[in-house]
């Protein structure tokens, strides 16, 4: 996913379209599950951290100014 693609991916999701989660979801969960494996050391608790990463997602949609390297306004 480009830079111009995931910004459009959010706003849409900022906007309430579900497809959009689905996206992005499905393009950073990988990354996102491997990263919190390398940094959680009960597996148990992967799944729990990986839910936390989209609910804070979520609350922070609307602070994101989709300016590159800055992430909040």
């Amino acid at each position: 996913m480009t830079e111009e693609e995931l910004r459009e991916c959010l706003q849409r999701l900022e906007q309430g379209d579900k497809e959009a989660f689905t996206l992005l979801h499905n393009t950073i969960r990988q990354q996102v599950y491997g990263t919190v494996r390398l940094l959680v050391n009960r597996p148990a608790d992967v799944a729990d951290v990986v839910n936390e990463i989209y609910i804070e997602l979520f609350r922070c949609l609307q602070q994101y100014d989709g300016k590159l390297g800055s992430g909040y306004s």
